[in-house]
């Protein structure tokens, strides 16, 4: 389904943010500066990307094979500066500290879904997202160090 995001500080189990409502995105607080035409939503494709290994390497006999973690970056068209700040709050960041650990449930190439333990990245000003009318537009928030979680 669609709306099957979601998203937790931390690094939590698969088990624990697939049983609660409260993991999805699209329930995640609403902000005062929201309204009903900005709603929280599920990341935007344009500027979503798929979970990739961070490298693949070939082997001697021509074979290859994933080698590293995870990385992949998920975006929002528009955020406003409610729901910006929300993501300072809920992932504990600040001027000194711009990553933190959080899981993802994450939608696959294949349309099934994922379950990532990462380093998620504060979104930097100018370069992940860029001034909107009483928001921002083309939010990146970046993943690294992804490790899936299967059971």
């Amino acid at each position: 389904m669609a709306s099957d995001w979601r998203w937790s500080a931390g690094h939590i189990t698969k088990a624990t943010i697939e049983g609660a409502s409260s993991y999805l995105i699209v329930n995640e607080a609403v902000q005062s500066d929201q309204n009903l035409l900005k709603p929280w939503t599920i990341p935007d494709d344009r500027l979503t990307t798929f979970p990739s290994p961070e490298r693949i390497v070939q082997m001697l006999d021509g074979s290859s094979a994933a080698d590293g973690e995870y990385t992949f970056q998920i975006g929002f068209a528009y955020l406003t500066e409610g729901q910006l700040k929300r993501l300072d709050t809920k992932f504990t960041w600040s001027d000194t500290i711009w990553s933190s650990a959080a899981t993802l449930k994450v939608r696959l190439a294949t349309g099934d879904y994922g379950v990532y333990q990462v380093t998620l990245h504060r979104p930097r000003p100018n370069q992940d997202y860029r001034r909107s009318n009483r928001g921002v537009e083309e939010v990146i928030l970046r993943c690294t160090n992804g490790v899936l979680i299967v059971a």
